[in-house]
């Protein structure tokens, strides 16, 4: 009995030991998530008649129009890619593209940009820029 008690203790004691190693490392990947995702914009409303290939030029051309006295050398995206709609979801003709912006303080340019600009017309029409939320964000 004194073995299987030992035994059990050690593991145990091994099972808080992990448990303590899992709460550390789910600290440091909260931070590490939400910078990730730091430089994403989300645009709800492109048409679906736009290219899959064209989703780049696209946003840099809407990204031109809101702010034109930016130098276009430094609008650079990193990632633009379509967001899938769930099955349930009503199925538009509009796309969601969620793109991520190089830099921080071009991203808050264009998010500034957009609040403040009047409607927008031709092919950016319909379109909403939003900054991206990080799921662990909403549940603090």
């Amino acid at each position: 009995m004194d073995e299987i008690a030992t035994a059990h203790n050690s593991v145990t004691d091994q099972m808080l030991k992990m448990e303590e190693w899992l709460a550390a490392y789910e600290a440091k990947l909260t931070p590490l998530e939400d910078r990730f995702i730091r430089h994403n914009l989300c645009l709800c409303g492109i048409p679906e008649s736009t290219a899959v290939s064209d989703l780049t030029s696209y946003a840099m051309g809407l990204f031109r129009t809101l702010c034109p006295d930016m130098p276009a050398d430094m609008i650079l995206l990193d990632r633009v890619q379509q967001v899938v709609k769930a099955r349930a979801a009503p199925q538009t003709t509009l796309w969601d593209v969620l793109l991520r912006v190089h830099y921080h303080h071009i991203k808050e340019a264009i998010l500034r940009a957009s609040r403040t600009a009047k409607e927008l017309s031709g092919v950016y029409a319909q379109i909403q820029i939003f900054a991206e939320i990080s799921p662990t964000t909403l549940a603090q």
